[in-house]
């Protein structure tokens, strides 16, 4: 093993990391932040060499974010040519909310796993998705400033020579900070989006999506919408569906088709409690309804030939529901 500089975040974070020897085509390496992965040949001479496109501070940082998830849930991610090209083409870190409340999680679970206080460090960044230092300190600050944290000097550990005070700053939860680690696990804290469940590349559906969801509720109420084709990273499908649904501040759930998943995903919301808003075509729902467990519940038709209609309604069933980010 060689150590070297982290290709993936030493402009960010200064990562030190060990390459491996690899039989792939490519190479393989472990970063004290990133954690371990692979960069596919192709990719490494395309952007990862000295005479190499040159990559931005965020395309960085969202590769060491997608590099450490992919790390800590045990499936180091092969890093290819279209892993950048989408990570370019896609704001792939998450916002400054959602940066902080996730600070939170990864802190309070080191407390939880050894009792003590523990140390914020640069492999913690990567996990929260904070483009460098500076925004993590400025996390940081944010979160004392809520009260969630407290930063102790120091605290005692076991020595050889019996106990001694560790150099390395730490923090501790306070029990405000407690409280939201809590609430952020049970699903009651919201994210800046709202998450889509649909059937996908229906031929109608896509384009209502694409220019009548997506801008009205954007213009309206500040809030972007996503769905699962545009979370694009390595991993159990299941469990990134899962945080991005108790992340999400509503839930829309089109019926149309009486696809299992999107039932699946508005139930899911259901149980956490977020607002979860139902849509489906009119014809549909006028001849054959929705199954009975949602047939019941408020649903806005859509109709291709007026949609004006159904994105009023939509936006004004959904103000009703959550806080607008935006004022009009």
């Amino acid at each position: 093993m060689n150590s070297v500089q982290c290709p993936i975040c030493y402009e960010n974070f200064g990562g030190g990391a060990e390459k491996h020897p690899s039989t792939i085509d490519g190479s393989v390496y472990e970063c004290s932040v990133c954690g371990q992965f692979a960069i596919a040949g192709t990719a490494e001479v395309q952007y990862f060499s000295t005479s190499s496109v040159r990559l931005s501070h965020r395309d960085r940082a969202a590769l060491a974010h997608l590099a450490r998830l992919s790390w800590d849930r045990g499936e180091p991610i092969a890093i290819t040519t279209a892993t950048i090209k989408n990570i370019q083409a896609n704001s792939m870190l998450p916002s400054p909310s959602v940066q902080l409340v996730r600070l939170l999680v990864a802190l309070g679970g080191l407390i939880g796993e050894t009792g003590l206080p523990a140390p914020i460090a640069s492999s913690m960044a990567a996990r929260v998705g904070a483009m460098d230092h500076d925004r993590m300190d400025m996390l940081i600050a944010e979160a004392d400033a809520r009260r969630w944290i407290k930063k102790n000097p120091g605290f005692y550990v076991s020595g050889g020579s019996g106990p001694t005070v560790s150099s390395e700053t730490t923090y501790d939860l306070t029990v405000s900070g407690w409280d939201q680690y809590e609430k952020e696990r049970r699903g009651l804290i919201s994210g800046n989006y709202g998450f889509l469940a649909l059937q996908f590349n229906d031929p109608v559906l896509d384009p209502i999506y694409r220019d009548t969801i997506r801008p009205s509720i954007k213009s309206q109420l500040g809030y972007d919408v996503v769905d699962m084709r545009e979370i694009s990273r390595p991993g159990v499908i299941d469990n990134i569906m899962r945080e991005h649904l108790r992340e999400a501040a509503f839930i829309i759930a089109d019926l149309t088709h009486d696809n299992p998943g999107a039932y699946w995903e508005a139930g899911f919301a259901e149980g956490l409690g977020k607002p979860v808003v139902y849509i489906c075509e009119e014809n549909k729902f006028n001849s054959k309804k929705t199954h009975f467990d949602t047939n019941h519940c408020t649903t806005i038709k859509w109709d291709p030939e007026n949609l004006e209609q159904f994105s009023d309604e939509l936006v004004a069933t959904l103000k009703r529901a959550v806080r607008p980010l935006t004022r009009n």
